[in-house]
Parts: structure tokens; C-alpha cells; sequence
């Protein structure tokens, strides 16, 4: 399950695994108050040389894993809404 939420991309790639994740209160799926964390995993996006660390958290009780994602992008491709939309109209 993919969650959006703000996230400072910069920061992220400055401060790596010590980045101040807030994780939810509840499982967004079961209501769980019961969450772990569940390690991370490596997203690319355009601007960084690397992948970025993005957190990952799971419910012991439905299992289901959630990751983060920051808001305006979508849940798959490494580019921002922002950019998909300046590129198709002829602006980058």
C-alpha cells in the first residue's frame, strides 16, 4: 500500500536512514494501532544520482506493508506530476 505524504526530497538524500519519519497512528487497512517498522526500500527519482531510502511499515495483524511516497508523484514512475505535465505540453 502506497501512502503520499510530504516528504523534502533534498533532505532525504542529505540525511539517508536518520530522516524524521512519522509513521501513521493506525493501519490504514485493519484500523491497527499495532504498527512495525518494516525496513526500506530504494526509489529513484529524477535529480538524484542515486535512490533514495524511502521507509517502509507493516501491520502485524492484516500484514499489510506500506511504503511512503511523497505527494505529487505518482505511485510508480520517478518523475513529479509537475514535470510529466511541463514535458507533454512542450514547456521542458
Amino acid at each position: 500500500m502506497v501512502i503520499f505524504i510530504f516528504i523534502k526530497l533534498k533532505e532525504l538524500f542529505e540525511q539517508g536512514r536518520n530522516y524524521p519519519w512519522k509513521k501513521p497512528n493506525k493501519c490504514p487497512r485493519c484500523e491497527s494501532c499495532r504498527l512495525w517498522g518494516h525496513g526500506y526500500v530504494r526509489i529513484c527519482f529524477d535529480g538524484f544520482s542515486e535512490p533514495l531510502l524511502i521507509k517502509r511499515n507493516r501491520c502485524p495483524d492484516c500484514y499489510c506493508v506500506m511504503h511512503f511516497r511523497p505527494k505529487g508523484y505518482f505511485k510508480r514512475i520517478q518523475a513529479s506530476k509537475k514535470m510529466i505535465r511541463n514535458c507533454l505540453s512542450g514547456k521542458e
